[in-house]
């Protein structure tokens, strides 16, 4: 059963600009892998990634139906797989969070163009929940 479904989009030129205004703000927004993964990649293939996994967040936190103050950025973090396919791992109160609401699977999709950047997630749970 869908406990939530959340989309974003951003405009790469935005995060790129506040990552030039507060240069702390990467490393308090992404992960050492994230930005190790990302910022290997040419200026304009890192900040579009980056801001993918950025996108990703934020529609995590809209299909939790929770604000990102509930828990740290960096507590929600976009991985690869193997096969390329971008998936969610999650630590800390975003862990424990999603495990209190029974959220048993995490599907995400990325996408971007030259100029933005959009992701969007389901969250499936095993509880039936009532209409409201």
């Amino acid at each position: 059963m869908i406990y939530g479904i959340g989309v974003d989009i951003e405009e790469i030129s935005h995060l790129r600009q506040a990552a030039e205004r507060t240069p702390a703000l990467l490393e308090r927004v992404f992960t050492p892998d994230e930005l190790d993964y990302c910022l290997k990649m040419p200026k304009e293939g890192a900040f579009a990634s980056l801001t993918a996994r950025f996108a990703a967040k934020e529609a995590f936190c809209k299909a939790l139906g929770s604000t990102a103050g509930s828990f740290s950025w960096q507590e929600v973090e976009v991985i690869k797989l193997d096969n390329g396919q971008p998936q969610l791992h999650l630590s800390g109160q975003a862990e424990v969070y999603t495990k209190e609401e029974g959220i048993i699977n995490i599907q995400l999709s990325l996408s971007h163009s030259k100029t933005m950047a959009a992701a969007f997630v389901v969250l499936e749970t095993h509880k039936i929940i009532p209409n409201f």
